[in-house]
């Protein structure tokens, strides 16, 4: 079996940040994502993304490196398990100045220690921990801390080496090992240490030392220790004023160099953190007392001088702490957790992400009050009391993050309502008859909450836009020209509300004859024109036309005909015999003549004609824009000073600089735009040429797809050009700022070539695919349009529709795969080409055998400029879902939209008795400007006084609609019964002699007991039944209303108690299958009961449980996996196979990672080689990797007779797999109708990936491909593919999806040299790489 890894939409959660001038003098902001760094600057207050670089491996931490002679920093980026890197910008992409691998024996090492073999009691698989000082780098990697120097980051040794690396642990005890560690803010460079006892399993206590480092010297000193602290240190804070902050497992302490101690505690528990014996330690009271989860991690920064911000599980999660003095604790807001907290260098802005929520960047406003009188009101915010400091926080912009998927489902892809558009009735009915046409699904995930637990949300994953289609007509259209705009009544009709108003106009040519249309968002008028010749363009002096307004038809061959009001008043001929004609009334419009030349042309009162020649080339394909004459300057970014680029406009404030004010913001440049030709020749040469005719600039062989624009390596034959645009792409409200200048090419090929302008045009790396099949004509467009759904962007018609659009400063590609709306049609085939309609903010898409009239993008929202999956987010209002299961389709004859049944943790107050209403009404009163803390926690006796969270968690199935996401049906579970897993069955009903299959919602759970943890756990295995009713809209003269469709209902119909905790549930066959501890139960539905009928005994705890018909797949906790085949006719599960090496791995003390907690398994499945068992295989989602493993009934001896599932790859991922779902997808052989299904899984981290399975010749020709070009390209700080996305060389049964498809964006002649290597062609490669893209078209 043969598989490709396909990333279908990357990470979005931040676990790294900090602030450097990476890409220009001003500080930006950050990010470590998955794979990526992100580069945000701050451009008026908002997060404009400049750069995103992708590596081959994932990012742990990264830090500034300081470069004395120059204005911009270097980064320091750490990989796992012990790789370090010094990156900067060139040219837009990065450059590896140094790199480290600390695997290695480090030189002149002065204590002959190896990472590797001297862990000091710290497991290999502890994250990284990086800091650096403007002078040198600390790295904590696999337990061992080294210190890198960065003063010669920017160059080598005189013997070309890098500078040399050196321990600073050595001199440490055997019994401490390093958790934390920091860079002191000011001084000399000093780190803190945070130390922890490594004797015993738990640590006993907790020592900071604080070591100065010499450059230099390569040496290391002791400055001051701190012993006999508390133990499990969570997080560490320096302060600028000398010592630090740590945060404990129950207090917040404050540790000064001089050994005093000062705590706050967090929670009833801190005299475990300080007993009464210490006398050192100053523990004090919090209130108010909120329960603090010991497990989770803690993190902080100081945004002024003894005023932290820290991010705290709990109710509260964000909390000031105030240790200028006496240490105080208030919370701030209720937030989700974090991972990153992050201040800038001038404490003006402050990041806040990485967790479950988006990232929120927030202006900082901290204020002293010197009155020191005690404040009795908040702000909106939260203000210290004891009159010492307040901190408000404002939020500026957000990071779009997916949160932690923990489950999902496949769904009919509909159109989504956003949270705050009104919902309306009839909604329901809509969403039906779009689900039943919908031939594409979507993949809906939940994401649980944090904090409080109100903050869970559902997110749907669709490929691609789908603007919703308004109507549509089949003809088939010639020509098709819009863009202008009719104002008042056409030929002298009544004048009616809508002729008044401002209409968009489309004129069509199909069968000889010209039509002219007027659409107003409803009607599409058409009215018939006289018809001289093939139409080849509308010329028009001004915009908005009227009545009195001269229109020129311009046909084939040379002649004109001039309308005025729709009607013929004059004709013509040109000198010169017009082949094309393009432009617009506020750009000018120019043609192409017979002669090969492009010569504009003039309008007067009565006439047009040809005016001066602007291109003396024969062009291929010719665009006219107004555009800056800078595009057009060849310069570099990586010698940008201070007034060249995007910061042109910032200049130095003295002041500003002496005080402290705000100096971080960049404001664009306002540039004039002059009217611009842009034609690609027949050599391939880019002309660029103003209307005055003077050239502006040529750029050589531009078709050939070279990484920046003008560059000339090869003299082999050029590609031709089918058609060109220039334009302005971003948001249409910050068009200035967030904008970016685009050349877009379509080659005759099929072949989309994107350039953007940063300084000089480069090309723009995508994995958009537009050529046809081999044999089909199809004729390529692109269409700029100026507002479509607020954004501005480009239209391009290859083999499939896209949309070329900016989001956030960087350019993305979306294809357009379906249309949305009540009973939008398919998306037509061969689509020719498009117009838009500026007046009604959408286009009309033309195709080969339909024209559909469409308006804006679906709701497009992109979570990552590489995404190939479209987001929808949508909160559930006070709960937090854990499972997800889609419904089945409802019968013939019901109306009823989508649903999903969803298993929620809802909060429930003891003293209401109830849980809160999720439906409920938000409150309409404004929000008061005083936040009162009282005292939200209970005493409870047992624990010896210990507070608790006043608010529990209570489990409920929900079921939801997709129309608005609206809560159909509450069905909470028992007191103290935790809902663990959940999944829809179709199981046979009888009815006295009729049998009917319907559909249940199956949940597993778990009843807590008070006995303690050796107690014996329960749980029962609940059946819902689910049903349809019909709805009505509400009547206003009090009757039953009119019906709008049917809603589902759940009834609960079995209930099973059973000894254990049920963790999975699924359907084999007519039963139901459940794990139940270590234990595997079927169950027969007979009647109202449930009655057992076979059991298999796992050896561990079973986690994941999946069924391909009468095969059965589990997995323990330790990664193990069992195969089993359900025999119906014997009524028993018979052991076929398992995984024994994983076992084995851990016998030996392999694979052991920490914070690996995500264990499922599913089958994948390809029938193209071999039927039966054979055609199964198993994916197994072990922590930040995938394995694949494969059934041989007829294995060897040494496969134990076929009793062992054979291992066929182990692939990372680079991202914890929580959960897997199976997928039906096309194979990658045309001519094969055998049955294949995808594995689709999703991370913690949001990522969401593909493994496709894939024919054996594919594979092989693949497999070739990627060999060569892990070897021919450039990795970003030198980190190969093969040795971090492969975790066993000679299982390579997974291919690298995302290696594979930068083929995609190399230029022409490296295609042309690699395909040569592999022994095929170009055109095959890519049409090999296109049969791979089209399986994930279902989505």
């Amino acid at each position: 079996m043969f598989l490709v890894h396909r990333v279908l939409h990357p990470a979005t959660a931040a676990h790294a940040a900090c602030w450097s001038r990476v890409t220009s003098d001003h500080d930006e902001l950050v990010l470590t994502v998955g794979r990526e760094l992100h580069v945000y600057a701050i451009v008026n207050g908002s997060l404009a993304l400049r750069r995103v670089w992708r590596f081959e491996a994932r990012l742990e931490a990264c830090a500034p490196a300081k470069r004395p002679s120059l204005k911009r920093d270097a980064l320091v980026i750490a990989f796992a398990p012990a790789r370090l890197a010094i990156i900067d910008d060139c040219e837009g992409e990065p450059r590896t100045l140094v790199r480290y691998d600390l695997e290695a024996q480090v030189p002149n090492d002065p204590y002959q220690l190896n990472p590797l073999k001297a862990n000091k009691g710290g497991p290999r698989s502890w994250p990284v921990v990086l800091d650096a000082s403007p002078s040198i780098a600390v790295v904590r990697a696999q337990a061992r801390v080294v210190a890198v120097p960065l003063i010669h980051s920017a160059a080598r040794s005189v013997s070309g080496e890098p500078p040399a690396p050196f321990f600073i642990d050595g001199a440490l005890s055997e019994d401490v090992v390093v958790r934390l560690l920091a860079f002191a803010p000011s001084g000399p460079p000093t780190v803190i240490l945070c130390c922890a006892d490594a004797r015993g399993d738990q640590p006993a206590s907790t020592t900071l030392i604080a070591l100065g480092l010499d450059a230099a010297r390569r040496s290391s000193y002791p400055r001051w220790r701190v012993d006999s602290l508390a133990a499990a240190p969570r997080g560490l804070i320096p302060l600028r004023r000398g010592g630090c902050v740590v945060l404990f497992r129950h207090t917040l302490t404050k540790v000064s160099s001089g050994g005093a101690i000062d705590a706050v505690a967090l929670n009833g528990f801190a005299g475990e953190d300080f007993g009464p014996s210490d006398c050192r330690a100053v523990v004090r009271p919090n209130v108010p007392k909120l329960a603090i989860d010991a497990t989770a991690g803690c993190v902080g920064c100081e945004v002024s001088d003894g005023l932290c911000l820290v991010s705290l599980p709990g109710a509260a999660s964000l909390w000031v702490a105030d240790v200028s003095q006496t240490p105080q604790l208030r919370p701030l807001a209720s937030a989700a957790p974090c991972r990153v907290v992050c201040c800038s260098p001038d404490s003006q802005r402050v990041f806040l992400g990485g967790g479950c929520d988006d990232g929120v960047l927030c202006d900082v406003k901290v204020s002293r009050d010197a009155s020191k009188k005690r404040k009795t009101e908040e702000g909106l915010y939260g203000k210290l009391s004891e009159g010492a400091a307040s901190l408000q926080l404002t939020a500026a912009d957000a990071v779009v993050a997916l949160g932690s998927l923990t489950d999902a489902t496949f769904g009919a892809r509909t159109a989504h309502r956003w949270p705050f558009q009104p919902q309306r009735e009839g909604d329901a009915r809509k969403a039906a008859r779009e689900a039943r046409s919908s031939r594409r699904s979507e993949l809906v995930a939940c994401a649980p909450g944090a904090g409080d637990g109100s903050r869970g949300h559902v997110v749907c994953l669709g490929r691609g836009a789908r603007p919703v289609c308004l109507g549509h007509f089949k003809r088939k259209l010639a020509a098709l020209i819009g863009g202008l705009r009719w104002k008042g009544p056409f030929q002298s009709k009544e004048l009616t509300s809508r002729e008044t108003a401002t209409r968009d106009v489309v004129v069509t040519e199909s069968n000889k004859a010209i039509s002219w249309c007027l659409f107003d968002g409803q009607t599409f008028e058409e009215v018939q024109l006289e018809c001289h010749g093939s139409l080849l363009g509308v010329v028009a002096a001004d915009e908005p036309l009227d009545a009195s307004s001269a229109v020129y038809l311009v046909y084939e061959g040379g002649t004109w005909q001039s309308l005025q009001d729709g009607k013929a008043v004059k004709g013509g001929k040109f000198a010169k015999a017009i082949e094309s004609v393009t432009g617009g009334v506020h750009t000018g419009y120019v043609a192409c003549c017979s002669d090969g030349k492009t010569r504009a042309l003039s309008l007067t009162k009565t006439s047009i004609k040809l005016g001066k020649v602007l291109l003396d080339d024969a062009c291929d394909c010719v665009h006219v824009a107004k555009a800056p004459v800078s595009l057009w300057a060849r310069s570099s970014t990586s010698s940008t000073n201070e007034r060249e680029g995007w910061h042109a406009s910032t200049q130095f404030d003295e002041r500003s600089f002496l005080y402290g004010a705000p100096v971080l913001d960049a404001k664009e440049e306002k540039l004039s735009l002059v009217e611009t030709v842009v034609g690609v020749a027949s050599d391939g040469a880019l002309i660029a040429s103003s209307m005055k005719g003077d050239e502006l600039a040529r750029y050589e062989r531009c078709t050939e797809g070279y990484a920046v624009l003008g560059s000339v390596e090869d003299d082999g034959d050029t590609p031709r050009c089918a058609c060109v645009a220039l334009h302005r792409i971003g948001p249409k409200l910050a068009l200035d700022s967030l904008g970016r200048w685009v050349l877009v090419l379509i080659l005759r090929e099929g072949d989309l070539v994107v350039y953007e302008h940063d300084g000089q045009w480069r090309r723009v790396a995508h994995d958009f695919l537009g050529r046809p099949d081999p044999g089909v004509a199809q004729t390529f467009s692109l269409t700029c349009f100026e507002d479509v759904e607020s954004r501005s962007g480009v239209f391009a018609h290859c083999s499939r529709p896209a949309v070329i659009l900016c989001e956030r400063g960087k350019t993305s590609v979306v294809s357009i795969e379906s249309l949305a709306g009540d009973d939008a049609p398919q998306l037509p085939r061969r689509t020719t080409q498009s117009v838009p309609l500026p007046t009604n903010r959408g286009f009309l898409l033309s195709g080969s055998d339909r024209n559909v009239i469409c308006s804006g993008l679906g709701n497009l929202v992109l979570a990552a400029t590489s995404a190939t999956l479209t987001i929808h987010k949508a909160p559930i209002r006070d709960g937090s879902p854990y499972n997800i299961r889609a419904l089945n389709a409802p019968p013939e004859g019901v109306d009823a939209a989508p649903a999903f049944a969803l298993l929620c943790a809802s909060r429930r107050d003891p003293s209401l008795g109830r849980v809160v209403d999720a439906d409920a009404e938000p409150s309409t009163e404004p929000p008061t400007t005083s936040r009162k803390w009282p005292l939200d926690c209970l005493s409870d006796s047992r624990m010896g006084g210990a507070p608790v969270s006043r608010q529990s968690n209570a489990f409920e199935l929900r079921l939801v609609t997709s129309a608005g996401w609206r809560t159909l049906q509450r069905c909470p579970l028992g007191a103290g019964e935790r809902g663990v897993c959940l999944d829809i069955c179709a199981l046979a009903k009888k009815s006295g002699d009729v049998a009917t299959r319907n559909t249940y919602a199956c949940v597993g759970t778990c009843v807590e007991t008070s006995y303690g943890e050796d107690a014996a756990s329960r749980g029962r295995i609940l059946l819902f039944e689910v049903d349809y009713v019909p709805c009505r809209r509400k009547s206003r003269s009090g009757g039953k209303g009119r019906g709008v469709g049917h809603a589902p209902r759940f009834t609960l119909t079995h209930a099973k108690k059973v000894r254990g905790a049920v963790s999975q549930c699924a359907q084999v066959m007519e039963h139901v299958i459940v794990s139940v501890a270590n234990r595997v139960e079927v169950y027969s539905v007979e009647g109202k009961a449930m009655k057992q009928i076979a059991t298999h005994h796992a050896p561990h705890y079973v986690v994941s449980l999946r069924v391909a018909k009468t095969y059965v797949i589990y997995a323990d906790v330790y990664q193990a996996c069992t195969l089993l085949f359900w025999r119906d006719r014997d009524r028993q599960l018979y052991p076929l196979a398992k995984d024994a090496d994983a076992h084995e791995r851990r016998a030996i003390g392999h694979d052991l990672r920490s914070g690996s907690g995500s264990y499922c398994a599913d089958f994948v499945v390809d029938a193209g080689e071999l039927a039966g068992a054979h055609a199964l295989g198993v994916v197994v989602g072990d922590g930040d990797r995938v394995r694949l493993l494969q059934y041989a009934p007829l294995g060897s001896d040494t496969d134990r007779g076929g009793q062992r599932l054979l291992a066929r790859a182990d692939f990372m991922v680079n991202s914890d797999v929580h959960t897997l779902a199976r997928h039906a997808v096309p194979r990658t052989d045309p001519d094969s109708d055998a049955a294949a299904f995808a594995c689709i899984y999703a991370g913690l981290d949001g990522q969401v990936g593909a493994l496709l399975p894939c024919d054996e010749k594919v594979f092989r020709r693949l497999r070739a491909l990627e060999g060569v070009l892990g070897n021919a390209l450039k990795h970003a700080a030198g980190v190969h593919p093969d040795k971090h996305r492969l975790a066993s060389l000679h299982s390579r049964n997974i291919l690298d999806g995302a290696l594979l498809f930068r083929y995609c964006s190399l230029p022409r002649p490296l295609q042309r040299d690699l395909a040569l290597a592999v022994g095929t062609d170009r055109a095959t490669v890519l049409q090999t790489l296109r049969s791979v893209d089209a399986q994930s078209a279902w989505l």
